[in-house]
């Protein structure tokens, strides 16, 4: 049933590459010298200075036919559109108007670079945008331990036996061994705080994420006879069982879960753990600025909680297994295996790991929802230091299911590798992320990872610093794309389309791929790089560095079915595609219903292989927008398209031929809307040599199509003053 609703989400994709496009333009609609200002504008160094200029964007408007309206699609026009169940609040506040998009991307970016380290904001900041903003008023202690069931003024023998003694009332009659005591008493004061605080946070916790979760709905859904039956593995199956099933039939409870949790309790409950052990964590941090971590003499401990068993390893290489709801390792190059960081069970809901430090590998081999995965509950990993390898199959490394999925990484050079799906920033209904603070890391995947989000889902990639490298290798589907692999990944969001199916459609939520500074490659096929598919809302920010990008179809900006794509690059001198022959439906490409952004903001850049429906382009009802804005940029066309009747249907422009869909749609309700935007800099087009080729050229205006249903435009103008050190 998987592969029966990926492909025919696939095949609705790939119809509208089929038909033929055209200008629709007339011969004497020749290119035409743009009108000039008679003083150069200064260029903006902050963000919030990237947007289009007013005067620019008004001219645009005029040549596409909205006049002083803004541009962007009616309330009519937004709700007419189906399949939209479980559609975030955020999506048709963005189609309404093409300004908010990049600069919802700038603000998201901003905010979560300013404090990277915050990874409790940003948690809550994900929260929010699924419209579930709770936890506000949470703070951690500013001393004492912050409950009333332990005195402030406890020391930390004192605290540790409350703790004990916590778990003896719920039921655990030895909890702690003498010789696991024993060890306890050998950890510095510095580990044993830590260790208590999070074990804390978690007792306060616990309560309101299981108040998140309707235990009846959960054991009639997974068909088990009591609570304890539901394992993470039938949750699992049960919670990604739209997605993921291979019965014919899916059960319709798995249809219903995403609107029986209580998004407001999960929330609360992980920004309140969250706070907490932030707090805990910068408190050991600075500890450790002025103590020694003398552990020869520890040979490590394990006891039990009211929470879950605790295991603390030393500084040796260890290879840790076994079902932890708290693991603390103190150094050394350590092997996890198996299911790591991952909530327990529905009584025990919440799974982290702390590493301290050395190079260790994660792997949660064949098994998933293995690592950092928050599978009805929250899953996170904190590693303080150390040059790390992070596997995973499928759902993991910062993946949510129903929960909070979270990896932070504070230091080295990693590599994170998600064999198959929904890995390294990944949610479904929850907020999971991957945040890594520094170091030249290398990020790998198959599809639907490193910043994706399918239905009421945030996930986030960011990276702060270093020169990286992303792969997405995707999936081949032959008979939709032949030899492109379908990846949906690097900043994509992706609904459920069913309506050639079971006809249980849902929107898809917000992914974001935020890169900080570094000389970054990309390495993608189809859909990647701010896509967004069937309601989805896919962001991808690169904010600094010369920067190289390759990908094929449905990227760089690109949505389709009522979706939302954005894609921008700050600065740096960057190439686009120099490894493919041809690149297709990218760059500011909107289909069916969609919106779709791609800014540059500066730098000397290349664009290679620009193909069909590039560079500003709407196809079906939508509405595309490329803006380059400053840089001697070089923009190559190719020479051959994939069959006689296609077109270069480029550079500001329309399709107006998409087959039968356009029987399917009123035409005359929705706009159809391409613009380029090129506003300084010395600029090449290398046109192609069949006929006809677009009109772009340096210092020019033209428009591909005049209405009155399809409006092309384009604009290159010298529009900016560059100081003389940043020309080339």
């Amino acid at each position: 049933m998987r592969n029966i609703i990926f492909l025919a989400l696939l095949t609705g994709l790939a119809l509208c590459i089929t038909g033929p496009g055209s200008y629709g333009q007339s011969p004497e609609n020749k290119p035409q010298p743009p009108e000039v200002t008679e003083q150069k504008k200064a260029l903006g160094k902050e963000r919030s200075e990237l947007e289009i200029p007013e005067e620019l964007l008004l001219r645009a408007c005029e040549h596409v036919g909205f006049g002083q309206k803004t541009l962007g699609f009616t309330t009519e026009q937004i709700e007419s559109n189906s399949g939209k169940a479980f559609r975030l609040e955020s999506t048709p506040k963005l189609l309404s108007d093409i300004t908010k998009l990049p600069r919802f991307s700038g603000r998201m970016a901003d905010i979560l670079l300013e404090n990277p380290d915050n990874f409790s904001r940003s948690v809550a900041l994900g929260f929010s945008l699924l419209t579930s903003p709770s936890g506000r008023g949470v703070s951690a202690p500013q001393k004492g331990w912050g409950v009333g069931w332990i005195p402030e003024d406890a020391d930390i023998t004192q605290t540790f036996n409350a703790l004990i003694e916590n778990a003896r009332q719920k039921g655990i009659a030895d909890p702690l061994g003498a010789e696991d005591l024993k060890n306890w008493n050998l950890l510095p004061d510095g580990v044993r705080k830590l260790t208590v605080r999070l074990i804390i946070a978690a007792i306060e916790a616990t309560p309101v994420i299981k108040e998140a979760f309707d235990e009846e709905f959960l054991l009639k859904g997974a068909k088990a006879a009591k609570v304890e039956d539901l394992t993470p593995a039938r949750l699992y199956k049960f919670g990604s069982a739209p997605w993921n099933s291979s019965d014919e039939v899916i059960p319709r409870e798995s249809f219903e879960a995403p609107a029986r949790i209580d998004m407001n309790y999960l929330c609360f409950g992980s920004v309140y753990y969250l706070k907490y052990a932030q707090a805990a964590i910068e408190e050991f941090r600075r500890w450790k600025e002025s103590h020694q971590l003398e552990t020869q003499d520890f040979k490590g401990c394990s006891f039990l909680t009211s929470v879950g068993r605790v295991r603390i390893t030393g500084a040796e290489a260890d290879e840790i297994s076994g079902d932890y709801s708290l693991i603390i390792d103190l150094g050394g190059n350590d092997v996890y295996k198996g299911t790591t960081a991952i909530p327990r069970s529905l009584e025990t809901p919440i799974g982290v790991l702390v590493d301290l430090g050395g190079n260790d590998i994660y792997d949660s081999g064949a098994e998933p929802a293995g690592l950092a995965c928050g599978n009805h509950g929250l899953g996170a990993i904190f590693d303080l230091a150390g040059d790390d390898a992070y596997t995973c199959q499928s759902s993991g490394i910062g993946s949510a299911w129903y929960g909070t999925g979270l990896v932070v990484d504070y230091a080295g050079n990693d590599a994170y590798t998600t064999k198959d799906s929904w890995g390294e920033g990944a949610a479904h209904i929850g907020v999971g992320m991957l945040i890594d603070l520094a170091g030249n890391d290398t990020y790998n995947c198959a599809v639907q990872s490193q910043g994706f989000a399918g239905p009421l889902g945030i996930g986030l990639l960011l990276d702060v610093s270093g020169n990286d490298t992303y792969k997405a290798m995707g999936q081949l589907h032959p008979s939709v794309w032949g030899e492109n692999p379908v990846c949906m990944a690097m900043g994509a969001a992706v609904g459920r389309r069913a309506d050639s199916g079971d006809g249980h459609s849902m929107a898809g939520g917000i992914g974001l791929l935020i890169e900080g500074a570094g000389d970054d490659n990309y390495q993608a096929y189809v859909f990647s790089l701010g896509s967004g598919y069937w309601w989805g809302l896919g962001v991808f920010e690169d904010c600094g560095g010369n920067d190289t990008y390759n990908a094929t179809y449905y990227s760089f900006g690109a949505g389709a079915h009522y979706a939302l794509g954005c894609m921008v690059d700050r600065s740096g001198d960057d190439s686009y595609n120099l490894n493919n022959e041809r690149v297709t439906a990218s760059f500011g490409e909107g289909r069916d219903g969609s919106m779709a952004v791609f800014f540059d903001g500066a730098g000397n850049d290349r664009y290679h292989g620009l193909g069909y429906r590039c560079a500003g382009n709407s196809d079906l009802k939508s509405i595309g927008l490329f803006w380059d804005r400053c840089g001697n940029d070089i923009y190559e066309v190719v020479d051959k398209f994939s069959n006689a009747s296609e077109t270069p249907v480029i550079f500001g422009s329309c399709c107006t031929d998409s087959g039968d869909n356009f029987k399917e749609v009123r035409r005359d309700v929705f706009p159809h809307v391409g613009i380029f935007l090129d506003t300084s800099g010395s600029d090449i087009y290398s046109p192609p040599k069949q006929e006809p080729k677009p009109k772009a050229e340096n210092n020019q205006q033209w428009q591909h199509n005049a209405g009155p249903v399809f409006w092309g435009f384009g604009l290159d103008i010298d529009w900016y003053l560059i100081p003389s050190a940043d020309k080339k």
